[in-house]
C-alpha cells in the first residue's frame, strides 16, 4: 500500500501493472512453446490455445493472490497460506491423484474447485469438445474476475483510507 500511496500513478494503473508484470513472468516458458513448435515438436495444442490456457490459469494466480494479500496484513503468512491452499485444492481436483466417487460432498466440493473445471477443460480441448463444454473455461474466467473485483475493492478502500 505505501507503494501505491507514493507513486505517481492511479490506482488503477498500479494494478493493471501489476497483472502485466506477474503475466509476463510466464514468457519464458511461452517463449520454450514457440521454439519447440519452430523446430518441428509436437507440443500437443496451438500456440494460441497454449496463451489461452497460460493467461487464464495466470489470471487466475494473480486474483487468488491479490485477494490474500490484500486480505492478510502480513505477506508471509498471506504467502504459506495461499500455498497450502492452492496445494491442497489442486490435490483435491485430481491434479495428481484422483479421489474415489464414493463420498457426495467431497465429490461435490471437487465439482466447485477452478482446477478441476480447467482440467476438463483442457481434457475436452484435447478430444476437441472444447466449444461444447465451454462452461468449464468460463467458470474459471467468472470466479477469477469475482476474486479479481473483491480483491480491487478492498484493497482502493485500503487506498482511499491511506491517500
Amino acid at each position: 500500500m505505501r507503494r501505491i500511496t507514493v507513486a505517481p500513478v492511479s490506482f488503477s494503473a498500479y494494478v493493471a501493472a501489476h497483472c502485466i508484470f506477474c503475466l509476463s513472468m510466464f514468457l519464458p516458458e511461452y517463449m520454450l512453446l514457440v521454439l519447440l513448435k519452430f523446430w518441428g515438436f509436437n507440443i500437443g495444442f496451438t500456440l494460441l490455445q497454449y496463451a489461452g490456457l497460460i493467461f487464464v490459469m495466470g489470471f487466475f494466480g494473480i486474483s487468488f493472490a491479490l485477494l490474500l494479500n490484500t486480505l492478510i496484513s502480513k505477506p508471509d503468512n498471506a504467502s504459506m497460506l495461499g500455498r497450502s491452499i492452492i496445494v491442497l485444492s489442486s490435490m483435491l481436483a485430481g491434479t495428481f491423484y484422483l479421489f474415489s466417487k464414493e463420498n457426495i460432498v467431497l465429490d461435490t466440493v471437487i465439482k466447485i474447485l477452478p482446477q478441476k473445471q480447467l482440467m476438463d477443460f483442457v481434457e475436452y480441448l484435447e478430444r476437441g469438445e472444447a466449444w461444447h463444454h465451454s462452461f468449464s473455461i468460463v467458470y474459471v474466467i467468472a470466479f477469477s474476475m469475482v476474486l479479481f473485483v473483491i480483491s480491487c475493492a478492498c484493497l482502493r478502500m485500503k487506498y482511499i483510507k491511506r491517500v
